[in-house]
């Protein structure tokens, strides 16, 4: 068991560099962060806590996945090239 979940990562599918960011809906730069992203060209895996659903609607893509769950973060950070966090201590 991870450190601040258990779900597995399901990255999406390519060999740019994978960015993971748990970031809170709530946070006022939320949505330039994940525009940010979403145009980074690398594989986006993204765990938004909060009321996410209109800000996964808008950012989803092939290239950026949003998980609902918590992750097992030892293992995504064994995974991910960069971590953009705006997450507690669990991280």
């Amino acid at each position: 068991l991870g450190r601040s979940g258990e779900a597995a990562a399901q990255w999406p599918p390519g060999d740019t560099p994978g960015i993971f960011a748990y970031l809170r809906a709530g946070y006022p730069h939320a949505e330039a962060c994940l525009a940010a992203l979403a145009g980074s060209g690398a594989r986006c895996l993204i765990y938004l806590v909060g009321d996410a659903e209109p800000l996964i609607a808008r950012y989803r893509s092939p290239s950026v996945v949003f998980s609902t769950t918590a992750l097992d973060i030892d293992s995504v950070a064994a995974q991910c090239d960069l971590a953009v966090c705006h997450s507690g201590l669990g991280m």
